[in-house]
């Protein structure tokens, strides 16, 4: 799952317009910063941890760039009412344009697929502090009119040994835990005792 791209491109660069957008149209500094910073504190605390903070700060400073870039511009270049109100359908656009991004990534979709996963495993009975670890990866080859990508690999801790595959079929929005495992090097997808949280009627 990289998300290089969304922090050091699409997260900077939407900081810092947004600055612009929101100075030029309502003549404060302090409210793209106030905004960016609940933004990405809230985008922290769901995909990312507490390094990602730092981050944050410096969407927060670019905000305020791009206001303070924007209130010098302006007093030299006082905008009329048609120039605001192409900003303001701009800055509408692109809040819309970052909300779709961010539903239709990878890293939210990975979070949505392990929250699913959790509830899933919650409804077999089994308990949080039974699972070790949620990974989740992205499978092109699972994007089917049957089965969504993201594969969630779930390892329990009385059996730190083996991996098992949940994946969510399309049409039901439904998890399913899939046969499919690895031995050695080789993908088997038969059932077998020797992993205890396998299900016979896996998918």
């Amino acid at each position: 799952m990289d998300v290089l791209p969304y922090i050091l491109f699409l997260f900077p660069i939407s900081s810092f317009v947004t600055g612009v957008i929101i100075y030029a149209f309502v003549r404060k500094k302090y409210i793209a910063p106030i905004l960016i910073f609940s933004l990405f504190l809230i985008i922290q605390f769901t995909f990312f941890n507490y390094t990602f903070f730092q981050m944050v700060c410096i969407y927060t400073f670019l905000a305020f760039s791009g206001s303070f870039t924007a209130e010098i511009v302006m007093k030299k270049y006082d905008p009329g009412k048609r120039l605001k109100k192409v900003l303001g359908i701009v800055m509408a656009g692109g809040v819309l344009a970052l909300c779709a991004v961010m539903l239709l990534s990878k890293p939210y979709q990975s979070w949505v697929m392990e929250h699913k996963v959790k509830a899933h495993l919650k409804e077999m009975a089994y308990d949080e502090s039974e699972i070790e670890s949620i990974d989740t990866t992205y499978e092109h080859k699972r994007n089917t009119s049957r089965t969504k990508p993201v594969i969630a690999e779930v390892v329990f801790i009385n059996d730190p040994e083996h991996t098992y595959r949940y994946i969510e079929l399309r049409q039901k929005n439904k998890i399913k835990q899939m046969c499919e495992y690895k031995s050695g090097n080789v993908m088997k997808s038969e059932y077998t005792e020797e992993r205890p949280h396998m299900i016979k009627n896996c998918y």
